[in-house]
Protein backbone atom coordinates (compact mmCIF):
# COMPACT_ATOMS: atom_id res chain seq x y z
CA UNK A 1 0.00 0.00 0.00
CA UNK A 2 1.39 3.37 -1.05
CA UNK A 3 1.97 5.88 1.74
CA UNK A 4 2.26 9.68 1.82
CA UNK A 5 2.95 12.15 4.63
CA UNK A 6 1.62 15.67 5.08
CA UNK A 7 0.85 18.19 7.80
CA UNK A 8 -2.89 18.14 7.12
CA UNK A 9 -5.19 16.12 4.90
CA UNK A 10 -8.47 17.72 3.78
CA UNK A 11 -11.10 15.36 2.40
CA UNK A 12 -13.59 16.97 0.02
CA UNK A 13 -13.34 19.71 -2.60
CA UNK A 14 -16.67 21.43 -2.19
CA UNK A 15 -17.00 24.78 -0.46
CA UNK A 16 -16.16 23.40 3.01
CA UNK A 17 -13.05 21.51 1.95
CA UNK A 18 -11.69 24.28 -0.25
CA UNK A 19 -12.37 26.89 2.46
CA UNK A 20 -10.37 24.75 4.90
CA UNK A 21 -7.49 24.22 2.45
CA UNK A 22 -7.26 27.96 1.75
CA UNK A 23 -6.56 28.51 5.45
CA UNK A 24 -4.05 25.66 5.85
CA UNK A 25 -1.90 26.60 2.86
CA UNK A 26 -2.09 30.28 3.86
CA UNK A 27 -0.43 29.19 7.12
CA UNK A 28 2.32 27.43 5.10
CA UNK A 29 1.21 23.96 6.12
CA UNK A 30 1.72 21.11 3.67
CA UNK A 31 -1.80 20.04 2.74
CA UNK A 32 -3.16 17.13 0.75
CA UNK A 33 -6.60 17.91 -0.66
CA UNK A 34 -8.46 14.72 -1.57
CA UNK A 35 -11.42 14.78 -3.95
CA UNK A 36 -13.80 11.93 -4.64
CA UNK A 37 -14.22 13.39 -8.13
CA UNK A 38 -12.58 16.36 -9.78
CA UNK A 39 -11.48 19.52 -8.00
CA UNK A 40 -14.57 21.69 -7.28
CA UNK A 41 -17.12 18.90 -7.11
CA UNK A 42 -19.96 17.50 -5.03
CA UNK A 43 -23.16 19.23 -3.95
CA UNK A 44 -21.36 22.60 -3.70
CA UNK A 45 -21.13 22.58 -7.49
CA UNK A 46 -24.26 20.60 -8.31
CA UNK A 47 -24.84 20.84 -12.10
CA UNK A 48 -28.66 20.83 -11.84
CA UNK A 49 -28.91 24.50 -10.84
CA UNK A 50 -27.28 27.88 -11.57
CA UNK A 51 -25.60 28.35 -8.20
CA UNK A 52 -26.40 28.48 -4.50
CA UNK A 53 -28.22 30.99 -2.36
CA UNK A 54 -26.55 32.29 0.79
CA UNK A 55 -28.33 34.32 3.47
CA UNK A 56 -26.97 36.44 6.32
CA UNK A 57 -28.41 38.78 8.94
CA UNK A 58 -29.45 42.21 7.65
CA UNK A 59 -27.35 44.00 10.27
CA UNK A 60 -25.95 43.61 13.80
CA UNK A 61 -29.39 44.02 15.39
CA UNK A 62 -30.78 41.26 13.17
CA UNK A 63 -28.24 38.65 14.27
CA UNK A 64 -29.98 37.62 17.49
CA UNK A 65 -33.35 37.41 15.73
CA UNK A 66 -31.79 35.24 13.02
CA UNK A 67 -30.28 32.88 15.60
CA UNK A 68 -33.61 32.63 17.42
CA UNK A 69 -35.43 31.94 14.16
CA UNK A 70 -32.98 29.19 13.17
CA UNK A 71 -33.52 27.55 16.55
CA UNK A 72 -37.30 27.85 16.14
CA UNK A 73 -37.36 26.47 12.58
CA UNK A 74 -35.01 23.69 13.70
CA UNK A 75 -37.54 22.77 16.45
CA UNK A 76 -34.91 23.34 19.16
CA UNK A 77 -32.61 20.67 17.71
CA UNK A 78 -29.64 22.85 16.54
CA UNK A 79 -26.65 23.53 18.77
CA UNK A 80 -27.11 27.23 19.60
CA UNK A 81 -23.37 27.82 19.99
CA UNK A 82 -22.82 26.57 16.44
CA UNK A 83 -25.70 28.67 15.12
CA UNK A 84 -24.32 31.80 16.80
CA UNK A 85 -20.86 31.12 15.36
CA UNK A 86 -22.44 30.69 11.93
CA UNK A 87 -24.35 33.97 11.96
CA UNK A 88 -21.54 36.00 13.57
CA UNK A 89 -19.05 35.04 10.83
CA UNK A 90 -21.24 34.64 7.74
CA UNK A 91 -21.02 38.03 6.06
CA UNK A 92 -17.35 38.69 6.76
CA UNK A 93 -16.46 35.30 5.27
CA UNK A 94 -18.55 36.06 2.18
CA UNK A 95 -16.46 39.21 1.79
CA UNK A 96 -13.33 37.02 1.99
CA UNK A 97 -14.77 35.01 -0.90
CA UNK A 98 -15.36 38.24 -2.83
CA UNK A 99 -11.71 39.17 -2.29
CA UNK A 100 -10.76 35.90 -3.99
CA UNK A 101 -12.63 37.07 -7.09
CA UNK A 102 -15.93 35.23 -6.62
CA UNK A 103 -18.89 37.18 -7.97
CA UNK A 104 -22.15 37.07 -6.05
CA UNK A 105 -25.54 37.75 -7.58
CA UNK A 106 -27.71 40.25 -5.75
CA UNK A 107 -31.50 40.55 -5.52
CA UNK A 108 -33.32 42.28 -8.36
CA UNK A 109 -34.30 45.90 -7.56
CA UNK A 110 -32.13 45.69 -4.43
CA UNK A 111 -34.76 44.06 -2.23
CA UNK A 112 -33.87 41.42 0.32
CA UNK A 113 -35.27 37.90 0.08
CA UNK A 114 -37.39 35.94 2.54
CA UNK A 115 -35.59 32.56 2.68
CA UNK A 116 -37.61 29.36 2.80
CA UNK A 117 -39.02 28.67 6.30
CA UNK A 118 -38.05 32.18 7.42
CA UNK A 119 -40.49 34.85 8.64
CA UNK A 120 -38.80 38.00 7.30
CA UNK A 121 -36.33 39.18 4.65
CA UNK A 122 -32.60 38.58 5.10
CA UNK A 123 -29.63 39.75 3.11
CA UNK A 124 -29.22 37.40 0.12
CA UNK A 125 -26.13 36.54 -1.94
CA UNK A 126 -26.10 34.25 -4.96
CA UNK A 127 -22.95 32.08 -5.00
CA UNK A 128 -22.03 31.77 -8.68
CA UNK A 129 -20.42 28.49 -9.75
CA UNK A 130 -18.57 29.87 -12.76
CA UNK A 131 -16.59 32.59 -11.01
CA UNK A 132 -16.08 30.42 -7.91
CA UNK A 133 -14.38 27.68 -9.94
CA UNK A 134 -12.06 30.25 -11.52
CA UNK A 135 -11.20 31.76 -8.13
CA UNK A 136 -10.72 28.43 -6.36
CA UNK A 137 -8.57 27.03 -9.19
CA UNK A 138 -5.84 29.54 -8.27
CA UNK A 139 -5.33 27.41 -5.16
CA UNK A 140 -3.82 24.68 -7.35
CA UNK A 141 -0.76 26.86 -7.89
CA UNK A 142 0.12 26.96 -4.17
CA UNK A 143 3.38 25.15 -3.38
CA UNK A 144 1.94 23.82 -0.10
CA UNK A 145 -0.92 21.98 -1.80
CA UNK A 146 -1.10 18.53 -3.35
CA UNK A 147 -4.43 17.47 -4.87
CA UNK A 148 -5.56 13.86 -5.24
CA UNK A 149 -8.61 13.42 -7.46
CA UNK A 150 -10.97 10.44 -7.90
CA UNK A 151 -9.96 9.13 -4.48
CA UNK A 152 -12.20 8.17 -1.54
CA UNK A 153 -11.74 7.83 2.22
CA UNK A 154 -12.43 4.32 3.56
CA UNK A 155 -10.66 4.13 6.94
CA UNK A 156 -9.40 6.46 9.69
CA UNK A 157 -6.75 5.28 12.16
CA UNK A 158 -5.90 6.58 15.63
CA UNK A 159 -2.55 6.48 17.43
CA UNK A 160 -1.85 5.17 20.95
CA UNK A 161 -3.01 8.48 22.42
CA UNK A 162 -6.43 8.10 20.79
CA UNK A 163 -5.71 10.93 18.34
CA UNK A 164 -5.78 10.95 14.55
CA UNK A 165 -2.81 9.21 12.99
CA UNK A 166 -3.55 8.35 9.36
CA UNK A 167 -6.27 7.66 6.83
CA UNK A 168 -6.65 5.07 4.09
CA UNK A 169 -8.09 5.94 0.69
CA UNK A 170 -9.07 4.00 -2.42
CA UNK A 171 -8.73 5.38 -5.95
CA UNK A 172 -11.17 4.73 -8.77
CA UNK A 173 -8.64 2.18 -10.08
CA UNK A 174 -8.68 0.23 -6.81
CA UNK A 175 -5.28 1.43 -5.52
CA UNK A 176 -4.94 1.98 -1.75
CA UNK A 177 -3.15 5.02 -0.34
CA UNK A 178 -2.37 5.64 3.33
CA UNK A 179 -1.84 9.27 4.27
CA UNK A 180 -0.03 9.98 7.54
CA UNK A 181 -0.75 13.47 8.83
CA UNK A 182 -1.08 15.49 12.03
CA UNK A 183 -4.75 16.29 11.40
CA UNK A 184 -7.60 15.50 9.06
CA UNK A 185 -10.50 17.73 8.00
CA UNK A 186 -13.56 15.79 6.84
CA UNK A 187 -15.68 17.76 4.37
CA UNK A 188 -17.15 15.03 2.17
CA UNK A 189 -20.77 16.22 2.04
CA UNK A 190 -24.03 14.51 2.94
CA UNK A 191 -25.42 11.02 2.57
CA UNK A 192 -28.47 11.47 0.34
CA UNK A 193 -26.89 9.08 -2.17
CA UNK A 194 -28.36 6.18 -0.17
CA UNK A 195 -31.75 7.06 -1.73
CA UNK A 196 -32.90 6.07 -5.21
CA UNK A 197 -33.88 9.64 -6.07
CA UNK A 198 -31.21 12.00 -4.78
CA UNK A 199 -29.44 15.20 -5.70
CA UNK A 200 -25.95 13.93 -4.89
CA UNK A 201 -23.38 13.63 -7.64
CA UNK A 202 -21.97 10.21 -8.58
CA UNK A 203 -18.61 10.92 -6.96
CA UNK A 204 -20.29 11.21 -3.52
CA UNK A 205 -21.06 7.48 -3.17
CA UNK A 206 -18.40 6.99 -0.48
CA UNK A 207 -19.12 9.62 2.16
CA UNK A 208 -17.06 9.73 5.35
CA UNK A 209 -19.70 9.17 8.05
CA UNK A 210 -18.92 5.48 8.54
CA UNK A 211 -15.10 5.82 8.74
CA UNK A 212 -15.67 8.68 11.20
CA UNK A 213 -18.05 6.78 13.48
CA UNK A 214 -15.87 3.66 13.35
CA UNK A 215 -12.93 5.64 14.74
CA UNK A 216 -15.02 7.14 17.55
CA UNK A 217 -16.70 10.28 16.19
CA UNK A 218 -20.38 10.74 17.00
CA UNK A 219 -23.28 11.05 14.54
CA UNK A 220 -26.32 13.13 15.48
CA UNK A 221 -29.74 13.99 14.02
CA UNK A 222 -29.43 11.49 11.16
CA UNK A 223 -33.22 11.20 10.76
CA UNK A 224 -33.50 14.79 9.50
CA UNK A 225 -33.10 14.74 5.73
CA UNK A 226 -34.47 17.35 3.38
CA UNK A 227 -36.46 16.26 0.33
CA UNK A 228 -37.24 18.73 -2.44
CA UNK A 229 -38.95 18.31 -5.81
CA UNK A 230 -36.75 17.84 -8.88
CA UNK A 231 -37.23 16.78 -12.49
CA UNK A 232 -37.68 13.22 -13.65
CA UNK A 233 -38.18 14.50 -17.19
CA UNK A 234 -36.99 16.46 -19.04
CA UNK A 235 -33.45 17.16 -17.81
CA UNK A 236 -33.28 14.55 -15.02
CA UNK A 237 -32.31 15.85 -11.56
CA UNK A 238 -32.80 19.52 -12.40
CA UNK A 239 -33.95 21.24 -9.20
CA UNK A 240 -37.53 22.53 -9.26
CA UNK A 241 -38.12 26.11 -8.08
CA UNK A 242 -40.66 25.96 -5.24
CA UNK A 243 -41.88 29.52 -5.85
CA UNK A 244 -43.64 28.19 -8.93
CA UNK A 245 -46.05 26.05 -6.86
CA UNK A 246 -48.14 29.22 -6.69
CA UNK A 247 -48.69 29.19 -10.47
CA UNK A 248 -49.24 25.51 -11.41
CA UNK A 249 -51.58 22.55 -10.94
CA UNK A 250 -50.09 19.19 -9.97
CA UNK A 251 -51.59 16.32 -11.94
CA UNK A 252 -51.36 12.54 -12.18
CA UNK A 253 -50.84 10.66 -15.47
CA UNK A 254 -54.58 10.92 -16.19
CA UNK A 255 -54.48 14.72 -15.99
CA UNK A 256 -56.33 14.85 -12.65
CA UNK A 257 -55.30 17.08 -9.77
CA UNK A 258 -53.55 15.06 -7.07
CA UNK A 259 -54.70 17.50 -4.37
CA UNK A 260 -58.31 18.37 -5.18
CA UNK A 261 -59.94 15.39 -3.43
CA UNK A 262 -57.06 14.48 -1.11
CA UNK A 263 -56.94 17.31 1.43
CA UNK A 264 -58.54 17.72 4.87
CA UNK A 265 -61.86 19.56 4.78
CA UNK A 266 -60.39 22.73 6.29
CA UNK A 267 -57.92 23.17 3.41
CA UNK A 268 -58.16 23.78 -0.31
CA UNK A 269 -55.72 23.28 -3.18
CA UNK A 270 -54.89 26.96 -3.60
CA UNK A 271 -54.08 27.38 0.11
CA UNK A 272 -51.63 24.51 0.37
CA UNK A 273 -49.87 25.36 -2.91
CA UNK A 274 -49.43 28.97 -1.83
CA UNK A 275 -47.89 27.90 1.46
CA UNK A 276 -45.79 25.26 -0.31
CA UNK A 277 -44.36 27.97 -2.58
CA UNK A 278 -42.60 29.56 0.41
CA UNK A 279 -40.15 26.71 1.04
CA UNK A 280 -38.15 24.20 -0.97
CA UNK A 281 -37.89 21.16 1.33
CA UNK A 282 -40.75 19.09 2.72
CA UNK A 283 -41.73 19.71 6.35
CA UNK A 284 -44.32 18.05 8.59
CA UNK A 285 -44.73 21.33 10.55
CA UNK A 286 -46.97 23.05 8.02
CA UNK A 287 -50.17 22.27 6.13
CA UNK A 288 -48.10 22.39 2.95
CA UNK A 289 -47.00 18.87 3.92
CA UNK A 290 -50.05 17.53 2.08
CA UNK A 291 -48.47 18.53 -1.24
CA UNK A 292 -45.42 16.29 -0.72
CA UNK A 293 -47.41 13.51 0.96
CA UNK A 294 -49.79 13.30 -1.97
CA UNK A 295 -46.94 13.50 -4.47
CA UNK A 296 -45.24 10.59 -2.73
CA UNK A 297 -48.44 8.53 -2.44
CA UNK A 298 -49.05 9.03 -6.15
CA UNK A 299 -45.52 7.83 -6.86
CA UNK A 300 -45.99 4.69 -4.71
CA UNK A 301 -49.24 3.95 -6.51
CA UNK A 302 -48.15 4.59 -10.09
CA UNK A 303 -44.33 4.51 -9.90
CA UNK A 304 -44.48 7.72 -11.92
CA UNK A 305 -43.90 11.35 -11.07
CA UNK A 306 -46.26 14.33 -10.89
CA UNK A 307 -47.00 16.41 -14.00
CA UNK A 308 -47.44 20.12 -14.72
CA UNK A 309 -46.60 22.82 -17.26
CA UNK A 310 -45.12 26.25 -16.58
CA UNK A 311 -47.24 29.36 -17.26
CA UNK A 312 -46.18 31.12 -20.48
CA UNK A 313 -45.41 34.42 -18.72
CA UNK A 314 -43.12 32.87 -16.10
CA UNK A 315 -40.19 35.19 -16.93
CA UNK A 316 -42.34 38.24 -16.24
CA UNK A 317 -42.93 37.31 -12.60
CA UNK A 318 -41.06 39.79 -10.40
CA UNK A 319 -39.28 37.51 -7.93
CA UNK A 320 -35.49 37.29 -7.47
CA UNK A 321 -35.43 33.52 -7.01
CA UNK A 322 -37.81 32.82 -9.90
CA UNK A 323 -35.94 35.26 -12.17
CA UNK A 324 -32.47 33.76 -11.53
CA UNK A 325 -33.78 30.22 -11.87
CA UNK A 326 -35.62 30.69 -15.16
CA UNK A 327 -32.89 32.81 -16.70
CA UNK A 328 -30.55 29.92 -15.93
CA UNK A 329 -33.02 27.40 -17.44
CA UNK A 330 -33.32 29.59 -20.53
CA UNK A 331 -29.53 29.78 -20.90
CA UNK A 332 -29.39 25.97 -20.82
CA UNK A 333 -32.07 25.68 -23.50
CA UNK A 334 -34.25 23.92 -20.95
CA UNK A 335 -37.16 26.36 -20.80
CA UNK A 336 -39.99 25.34 -23.13
CA UNK A 337 -43.68 24.43 -23.17
CA UNK A 338 -43.15 20.71 -22.59
CA UNK A 339 -44.74 18.85 -19.71
CA UNK A 340 -42.55 18.61 -16.60
CA UNK A 341 -42.55 15.52 -14.36
CA UNK A 342 -41.26 15.93 -10.81
CA UNK A 343 -40.87 13.83 -7.68
CA UNK A 344 -39.36 14.47 -4.21
CA UNK A 345 -35.58 13.95 -4.26
CA UNK A 346 -33.30 13.54 -1.25
CA UNK A 347 -31.57 16.91 -1.26
CA UNK A 348 -29.57 17.51 1.91
CA UNK A 349 -28.79 15.99 5.28
CA UNK A 350 -29.39 18.12 8.36
CA UNK A 351 -27.54 15.66 10.60
CA UNK A 352 -24.06 14.18 10.55
CA UNK A 353 -20.77 14.21 12.45
CA UNK A 354 -21.09 16.03 15.78
CA UNK A 355 -18.77 19.07 16.00
CA UNK A 356 -18.25 22.02 18.33
CA UNK A 357 -17.83 25.69 17.43
CA UNK A 358 -14.16 25.04 16.58
CA UNK A 359 -15.17 22.34 14.06
CA UNK A 360 -13.60 19.74 16.38
CA UNK A 361 -15.06 16.25 16.62
CA UNK A 362 -14.83 14.02 19.69
CA UNK A 363 -11.46 12.67 18.46
CA UNK A 364 -8.37 14.87 18.69
CA UNK A 365 -6.94 15.81 15.31
CA UNK A 366 -10.20 15.13 13.45
CA UNK A 367 -12.09 18.21 12.26
CA UNK A 368 -15.20 18.35 10.14
CA UNK A 369 -17.22 20.93 8.21
CA UNK A 370 -20.11 21.29 5.80
CA UNK A 371 -23.02 18.97 5.12
CA UNK A 372 -21.16 15.97 6.54
CA UNK A 373 -21.65 17.51 10.01
CA UNK A 374 -24.62 17.77 12.35
CA UNK A 375 -25.60 20.36 14.95
CA UNK A 376 -25.79 23.55 12.88
CA UNK A 377 -29.18 22.61 11.42
CA UNK A 378 -32.17 21.00 13.07
CA UNK A 379 -35.42 19.32 12.11
CA UNK A 380 -35.82 21.95 9.36
CA UNK A 381 -33.24 24.34 7.90
CA UNK A 382 -33.71 27.89 6.64
CA UNK A 383 -32.87 28.17 2.95
CA UNK A 384 -29.39 29.47 2.10
CA UNK A 385 -27.70 28.34 5.30
CA UNK A 386 -26.23 25.07 4.05
CA UNK A 387 -23.77 26.93 1.81
CA UNK A 388 -23.02 29.43 4.56
CA UNK A 389 -22.40 26.53 6.96
CA UNK A 390 -19.88 24.96 4.58
CA UNK A 391 -18.03 28.24 4.10
CA UNK A 392 -17.93 29.29 7.78
CA UNK A 393 -17.00 25.98 9.38
CA UNK A 394 -14.68 25.01 6.54
CA UNK A 395 -12.70 28.16 7.24
CA UNK A 396 -12.82 27.55 11.00
CA UNK A 397 -11.69 23.91 10.57
CA UNK A 398 -8.70 25.08 8.55
CA UNK A 399 -7.68 27.68 11.14
CA UNK A 400 -8.17 25.40 14.14
CA UNK A 401 -6.31 22.47 12.58
CA UNK A 402 -3.32 24.74 11.98
CA UNK A 403 -3.26 25.64 15.69
CA UNK A 404 -3.52 21.97 16.67
CA UNK A 405 -0.71 20.61 14.51
CA UNK A 406 1.82 23.10 15.83
CA UNK A 407 1.89 20.93 18.97
CA UNK A 408 1.94 17.54 17.24
CA UNK A 409 4.38 15.34 15.33
CA UNK A 410 3.50 12.88 12.58
CA UNK A 411 3.64 9.47 14.22
CA UNK A 412 4.29 7.13 11.34
CA UNK A 413 4.57 3.52 12.62
CA UNK A 414 7.69 1.51 11.86
CA UNK A 415 5.75 -1.36 10.34
CA UNK A 416 2.88 -0.59 8.01
CA UNK A 417 -0.04 -2.96 7.81
CA UNK A 418 -1.45 -4.42 4.63
CA UNK A 419 -4.97 -3.32 3.77
CA UNK A 420 -6.62 -6.58 4.87
CA UNK A 421 -5.36 -6.13 8.44
CA UNK A 422 -7.67 -3.13 8.83
CA UNK A 423 -10.73 -5.17 7.87
CA UNK A 424 -9.87 -8.56 9.40
CA UNK A 425 -12.59 -8.24 12.03
CA UNK A 426 -15.27 -8.07 9.36
CA UNK A 427 -13.95 -11.26 7.80
CA UNK A 428 -14.53 -13.05 11.10
CA UNK A 429 -18.12 -11.77 11.43
CA UNK A 430 -19.53 -13.21 8.21
CA UNK A 431 -20.53 -16.88 8.39
CA UNK A 432 -21.97 -17.50 4.93
CA UNK A 433 -20.65 -15.34 2.10
CA UNK A 434 -22.57 -14.83 -1.14
CA UNK A 435 -21.06 -13.46 -4.33
CA UNK A 436 -23.31 -10.47 -4.84
CA UNK A 437 -23.96 -8.52 -7.98
CA UNK A 438 -22.72 -5.36 -6.26
CA UNK A 439 -24.55 -2.87 -8.48
CA UNK A 440 -27.80 -4.79 -8.09
CA UNK A 441 -27.57 -4.71 -4.28
CA UNK A 442 -26.69 -1.01 -4.26
CA UNK A 443 -29.72 -0.26 -6.44
CA UNK A 444 -31.93 -2.44 -4.23
CA UNK A 445 -30.88 -0.67 -1.01
CA UNK A 446 -31.42 2.77 -2.53
CA UNK A 447 -34.93 1.85 -3.66
CA UNK A 448 -35.68 0.30 -0.27
CA UNK A 449 -34.60 3.50 1.47
CA UNK A 450 -36.61 5.72 -0.86
CA UNK A 451 -39.81 3.73 -0.47
CA UNK A 452 -39.60 3.34 3.31
CA UNK A 453 -37.52 6.18 4.74
CA UNK A 454 -38.13 9.32 2.69
CA UNK A 455 -41.31 11.44 2.77
CA UNK A 456 -43.61 8.95 4.49
CA UNK A 457 -42.14 6.76 7.24
CA UNK A 458 -43.98 3.94 9.00
CA UNK A 459 -42.42 2.15 11.96
CA UNK A 460 -43.41 -1.29 10.71
CA UNK A 461 -41.88 -0.64 7.28
CA UNK A 462 -38.71 0.83 8.79
CA UNK A 463 -38.24 -2.21 11.04
CA UNK A 464 -38.71 -4.51 8.05
CA UNK A 465 -36.18 -2.51 6.04
CA UNK A 466 -33.63 -2.91 8.86
CA UNK A 467 -34.11 -6.68 8.80
CA UNK A 468 -33.61 -6.80 5.04
CA UNK A 469 -30.41 -4.76 5.20
CA UNK A 470 -29.07 -6.80 8.11
CA UNK A 471 -29.66 -9.93 6.03
CA UNK A 472 -27.65 -8.43 3.16
CA UNK A 473 -24.91 -7.48 5.62
CA UNK A 474 -24.76 -11.00 7.05
CA UNK A 475 -23.88 -12.40 3.61
CA UNK A 476 -21.48 -9.67 2.46
CA UNK A 477 -17.75 -9.64 3.23
CA UNK A 478 -15.64 -6.67 2.15
CA UNK A 479 -12.56 -8.80 2.86
CA UNK A 480 -13.26 -10.84 -0.28
CA UNK A 481 -13.03 -7.79 -2.54
CA UNK A 482 -9.96 -6.02 -1.16
CA UNK A 483 -7.60 -7.16 -3.93
CA UNK A 484 -10.11 -7.19 -6.77
CA UNK A 485 -9.25 -3.86 -8.37
CA UNK A 486 -12.24 -4.10 -10.73
CA UNK A 487 -14.74 -4.39 -7.89
CA UNK A 488 -13.07 -3.16 -4.70
CA UNK A 489 -14.33 0.42 -4.82
CA UNK A 490 -17.89 -0.67 -5.65
CA UNK A 491 -17.70 -3.16 -2.77
CA UNK A 492 -16.80 -0.31 -0.41
CA UNK A 493 -19.77 1.65 -1.76
CA UNK A 494 -22.07 -1.28 -0.93
CA UNK A 495 -20.48 -1.57 2.52
CA UNK A 496 -21.09 2.14 3.03
CA UNK A 497 -24.74 1.93 1.91
CA UNK A 498 -25.40 -1.01 4.21
CA UNK A 499 -23.98 0.72 7.26
CA UNK A 500 -25.35 4.20 6.48
CA UNK A 501 -28.84 2.85 5.83
CA UNK A 502 -28.85 1.08 9.20
CA UNK A 503 -27.76 4.28 10.96
CA UNK A 504 -30.50 6.34 9.29
CA UNK A 505 -33.23 3.73 9.79
CA UNK A 506 -32.42 3.32 13.47
CA UNK A 507 -32.37 7.11 13.93
CA UNK A 508 -35.84 7.22 12.36
CA UNK A 509 -37.10 4.59 14.79
CA UNK A 510 -35.63 6.43 17.75
CA UNK A 511 -37.52 9.63 16.85
CA UNK A 512 -41.06 8.45 17.62
CA UNK A 513 -42.98 11.61 16.70
CA UNK A 514 -43.03 13.69 13.52
CA UNK A 515 -40.75 16.73 13.66
CA UNK A 516 -39.83 18.96 10.74
CA UNK A 517 -38.44 16.92 7.86
CA UNK A 518 -39.11 13.70 9.82
CA UNK A 519 -42.68 12.50 9.21
CA UNK A 520 -43.96 9.35 10.91
CA UNK A 521 -47.36 8.37 9.54
CA UNK A 522 -48.19 5.81 12.24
Amino acid sequence: MKSITSDIVVVGTGIAGISAAIETVKANKNTILVSSGKFCSGASFYPGTWGLGMVVAEDEEDKKDFVDTIMDVGCGIPNEKLVTTLIENAESYIKDFMNLGIKFRRPIDGENVIPCFDKKPRKWYGFDFKTAKIAFSKLKEDKNLNILENTNLIKIIKDEKDSFSSAIFITDEGEYIQIFAKAIIIATGGFTNIYKYNLSTKDMALNAHIPAVEVGCKLINMEFIQFIPAYITPHYKTIFNERVFNYITLKNKNGESILKDNLPNFLNEKQVLKERSTHGPFTSRLNSKYVDINMFKEYLKSKEGIRFTYPKDILNIKDTLIFNYFKWLESKGALDDSEIIIIPFAHAANGGIDINEKAETSIKGIYSAGEVTGGVHGADRIGGLSTVNAMVFGKIAGKESVKYIDKKEIEEPNSKKDIEKYFIEENNLVKEVKNYDLEEKITYIRELMYNNASIIRKKKDVKEAIKIIENIESEFNIYNYLYNSQQSKKAFVLRNYIKMSKVVLNSILNRENSLGSHYIED
